[in-house]
């Protein structure tokens, strides 16, 4: 009989280990879902230090690519300066390459304000409101972010726009000058002839 026993308490001590086991196991994985988050928005800070938005990134890369380029499509055949800068620049499109994958396109920003916009609705359905004001601040830091973008491509057109403008407003600014010491000349030669016109007369 005590054997019985022994064998009927088993599957709930069974069970009971399992459950434990199954706790243990859903609280280290959230541990290790809230560290990877935290390293993640760690590796975002810091690349935002260097690149306050994604096409500033881009146009760094761009412009060191630009670089090794000239050196290659030269045949490698210029100074020991430019080739020292050429291959600084692969170096450093190495190091920028990976930070595609930490800093988020508008297109993502986008994408993610979408996801925790549903979860928000989810959240004042269930009248969880601590939630939503959470969720809302998340999207409204998302939002600064897509705003940052903006910005930065509309000072970049600006910028593109004002450097061409400065050459025009220089040619026109001469040949206006040009017009008026011309026009200038013409007036003093008028006066000169109407002077010597007025001592003939006389």
């Amino acid at each position: 009989d005590d054997d019985d026993d022994d064998d009927g308490d088993s599957p709930n001590k069974e069970e009971g280990d399992a459950d434990d086991d199954s706790d243990e196991i859903l609280q280290s994985a959230s541990i290790e879902d809230l560290e990877i988050r935290k390293l993640h928005a760690n590796l975002i800070a810091d690349a935002r230090k260097k690149f306050p938005t994604r096409e500033a990134l881009e146009d760094s890369i761009t412009e060191r690519q630009c670089e090794v380029e000239q050196a290659v499509n030269s045949g490698f055949d210029v100074d020991k300066q430019t080739l020292a800068r050429a291959a600084l620049a692969d170096d450093e499109v190495r190091k920028l390459l990976p930070l595609r994958l930490i800093l988020p396109t508008v297109t993502d920003l986008s994408e993610m304000i979408g996801v925790l916009q549903v979860h928000k609705e989810g959240a004042m359905r269930a009248l969880n409101m601590d939630k939503a004001r959470n969720i809302q601040s998340e999207i409204d830091e998302l939002q600064d972010q897509i705003n940052k973008e903006e910005r930065y491509l509309l000072q970049k057109k600006m910028d593109e726009a004002g450097a061409k403008v400065p050459k025009e407003k220089k040619v026109v600014g001469i040949l206006r000058t040009k017009e008026k010491k011309s026009a200038a000349s013409e007036k003093s030669t008028t006066k000169d002839v109407m002077t010597v016109d007025s001592r003939d007369d006389i």
